[in-house]
């Protein structure tokens, strides 16, 4: 899931050419603070305040830009809360504290002076790292008395995509038998699956422990495990 906050910048020095430069991907995790920044050359103005001529919008995928902080200070009333700003007409600053799901945007700045030249900058994509939730199920009866044994291992609600899944039967790793689905997307989040097929006789039932473990980019991992003797047949 993510989104991007703009900087939309004027310089009002002379009408010269104006670039705008931010990161085009910044990651974060929930709860964490994180600093988006942009750096506008020439500098541009500041207000008598000290404020700077340079507003952060919130973009979502399909949705106009919003408004996050004018004149890079000052939060409108809906951000006033987690999101604080800084600038002094060369580099501006824009800190979320407590990131939250709903703040994975595209972060962009306008600088304005006149309503006959505005600057988007290019955009900060603000990527939220969430780590999956793991469930792992055990072979049905049904499959047992056919004398098979399926496990599933089911992974939700994470962020970015390109969770791995790795198995171990008493420790040991285990790839044959190991069938992965593709991920699917909805709303920012991922959920993806994998299955373990193995025999009922001489690898199930012989089997201590049976886990699953998934990985994302880096996260600490969330492991599952069963124990075939607690699992009915």
């Amino acid at each position: 899931h993510s989104f991007r906050l703009i900087l939309l910048s004027f310089n009002s020095i002379s009408l010269c050419q104006l670039t705008v430069t931010q990161p085009a991907v910044i990651t974060s995790s929930l709860g964490s603070t994180v600093t988006l920044t942009c750096t506008t050359n020439p500098k541009v103005k500041t207000w008598s305040d000290g404020t700077s001529r340079v507003h952060w919008y919130l973009q979502k995928s399909g949705e106009t830009p919003k408004l996050v902080m004018r004149n890079g200070k000052n939060p409108t009333d809906e951000f006033s809360s987690r999101f604080t700003g800084r600038g002094d007409g060369v580099n501006t600053a824009l800190t979320i504290s407590g990131v939250q799901t709903e703040d994975e945007v595209f972060v962009r700045p306008l600088n304005d002076f006149v309503l006959l030249w505005y600057t988007f900058g290019g955009g900060t994509k603000l990527i939220i790292h969430c780590k999956p939730s793991v469930s792992l199920l055990p072979p049905s009866s049904e499959q047992l008395s056919g004398g098979s044994a399926t496990l599933a291992c089911l992974l939700t609600g994470y962020s970015p995509q390109g969770a791995v899944v790795s198995w171990e039967v008493d420790g040991t790793a285990v790839t044959e038998g190991v069938l992965d689905s593709s991920e699917e997307e909805k709303s920012g989040r991922y959920s993806s699956s994998s299955t373990l097929s193995l025999s009922r006789e001489h690898q199930w039932r012989k089997a201590g422990s049976v886990s699953c473990e998934a990985g994302l980019n880096g996260q600490s991992p969330v492991t599952q495990i069963l124990n075939p003797d607690h699992c009915s047949e």
